[in-house]
């Protein structure tokens, strides 16, 4: 396995790349799809076990690669289909100091030069497929392919018009138009309340503006709480024009409220919503 230390040398570790392992085994090598529009990405990785290498010596579930042990490589991959995260640089490095640089771009950081993952090229995505082979090249010797996440919602449809009725328990459909645009009984009390309900105002010219807003918000401590995410405290409302769908379709804002919603993401789904079928639940009543 000298090949895979890339001339590193121990005694000017500057040189080269130390030797890394993904899933528990020391990387050959390893080649890059970058995918446009609907394609996927992926990262196609050859991998070898090394019975004298030691890794970051850190042990199973921490440091550089969580699944390998500290002692020596031994290819134990996750089942197919598991999120995982492949990185490659010059040092060891943990996930968190290999994707650091990626968050810094994203939201304007500057945390991640003093890093050893600063430069590391990572990918995260979804293990599609594992290969075993038996040559001279290795024995075994082991390929593993990973995709960018996008291909988990490749069966997933979202109905986004002209239907505002059931799914019939079909897996991975969501109505999300049935949903935003579902009346609610007059004597329904929901779990949040809006001081200022979005509002349409259609003047004499016939121009319109809307005004207010469109989701229901919890109020803590006297203030409206207007947080998304897993900590959410607002739910949208919904009724007849609530998708405020146009020529140009459904706002994103609207079908990612009407998505978190329907999975459940930020608080559970009143069970008015349930029954009326907009997607599959356990326990679901209809």
């Amino acid at each position: 396995m000298t090949y895979s230390l890339g001339n590193f040398n121990h005694s000017n570790a500057s040189d080269g790349f130390v030797q890394q392992t993904f899933l528990g085994a020391s990387i050959i090598d390893f080649s890059i799809s970058a995918g446009f529009g609907d394609d996927s990405s992926s990262v196609s990785v050859n991998l070898i076990n090394d019975e004298y290498n030691s890794g970051d010596v850190q042990g199973l579930g921490l440091g550089d690669d969580v699944y390998h042990n500290g002692n020596n490589d031994a290819f134990v991959p996750p089942i197919m289909g598991s999120p995982v995260y492949f990185k490659f640089g010059t040092a060891h490095a943990t996930v968190e100091q290999a994707f650091r640089k990626t968050v810094d771009d994203i939201y304007g950081y500057d945390t991640s030069k003093n890093n050893p993952g600063h430069f590391h090229f990572a990918f995260g995505g979804v293990l599609q497929a594992i290969n075993e082979t038996r040559d001279t090249g290795g024995n075994p010797k082991f390929s593993a392919n990973v995709v960018d996440p996008r291909e988990v919602l490749a069966n997933v449809q979202l109905i986004l018009n002209n239907y505002a009725g059931s799914t019939f328990n079909n897996k991975n459909m969501y109505n999300i138009y049935g949903f935003l645009e579902y009346d609610l009984p007059e004597n329904f009390d929901p779990p949040f309340k809006n001081e200022d309900p979005l509002t349409k105002r259609t003047f004499e010219n016939g121009t319109s503006i809307y005004y207010g807003t469109d989701t229901y918000s919890q109020k803590q401590d006297g203030q409206i709480q207007e947080t998304l995410g897993p900590t959410a405290t607002s739910f949208p409302m919904t009724g007849q024009g609530f998708s405020r769908r146009g020529s140009q379709g459904i706002p994103y804002y609207r079908v990612a409220q009407g998505l978190s919603a329907l999975m459940e993401l930020s608080q559970p789904l009143p069970p008015i919503y349930k029954n009326a079928g907009f997607a599959l639940f356990l326990g679901n009543s209809l």
